[in-house]
């Protein structure tokens, strides 16, 4: 907002008096949530690029854009028969949609109550920390069946991108 100046010594205004344990944990798991489904948003890219090639075409849109233009279970449709090599990975991703609904829109409403004291608080964090861990190995398993073979069918190699990442994540680094 105009004429607000961010006070660097406490910029959150608004800190719940609460531990703030459970809502750092909440939001790993809507980035984990997200970070897979990214990892379905370059799968349909390589896809994309991957078609075009072969049928000797050229992509009019950028493909990373129009599958970001995708709603996380449609993602989820359109990357279901790129599977083969994981066939429990959509009924997983489905029901990983609908956790990570369920946290963007009815979570803090139902656990209000639990908030309210220590020992349900921790079992929140305790309940965050499974869909953390589930949406990490989701993600893992996403990039073992569909963005990695991807990557390799357009003839990026993995080292190649971990390489970049390194680069991105020094430069970042570096800027601090």
């Amino acid at each position: 907002m105009r004429g607000m100046a961010t006070d660097y010594e406490n910029p959150i205004r608004h800190l719940p008096n609460e531990d703030p344990t459970v809502y750092a944990a909440y939001g790993l798991a809507m980035f984990t949530a997200a970070t897979v489904e990214r990892g379905l948003i370059n799968a349909l890219a390589h896809h994309r690029i991957g078609l075009a090639r072969q049928e000797k075409r050229v992509l009019g849109t950028d493909p990373w854009n129009k599958a970001a233009s995708s709603s996380f279970q449609n993602l989820v449709a359109k990357v279901t028969p790129l599977c083969g090599s994981d066939p429990e990975l959509p009924a997983d991703l489905t029901n990983a949609v609908k956790r990570r609904n369920y946290l963007a829109h009815s979570f803090w409403y139902d656990k209000a109550p639990e908030m309210m004291a220590d020992g349900p608080r921790g079992r929140l964090i305790a309940e965050l920390a499974d869909d953390i861990d589930t949406f990490y190995i989701l993600n893992d398993r996403v990039a073992v069946a569909v963005v990695t073979p991807g990557m390799e069918a357009l003839g990026a190699s993995i080292e190649a991108s971990e390489a970049l990442y390194e680069k991105l994540l020094r430069d970042a680094q570096q800027a601090d």
